[in-house]
């Protein structure tokens, strides 16, 4: 049984998100056909939406809704 902390603590997760999440660099990398390197600069520099869970092995999380939404509006920006 989860107590209310417990709850609390728990990160609600739309059921978009889940079907759109990507795990790893490596996914992210895919989805968006650029590098590592370009997505860890973009993250830095330009509100990249991806983050790296807790922990010692961290992992890379995103999803696809998120870098559809960030991609539109990094593209009107530059424009």
């Amino acid at each position: 049984m989860v107590s209310g902390n417990d709850r609390k603590q728990c990160r609600q997760t739309k059921p978009e998100e889940s079907s759109n999440m990507l795990t790893g660099m490596k996914m992210i990398c895919a989805y968006t056909r650029l590098s590592e390197a370009t997505i860890l600069d973009l993250i830095v520099n330009a509100d990249f939406p991806a983050r790296k869970t807790k922990g010692a092995d961290g992992i890379w999380i995103s999803n696809t809704s998120s870098i559809d939404r960030w991609s539109q509006q990094f593209s009107e920006a530059k424009n």
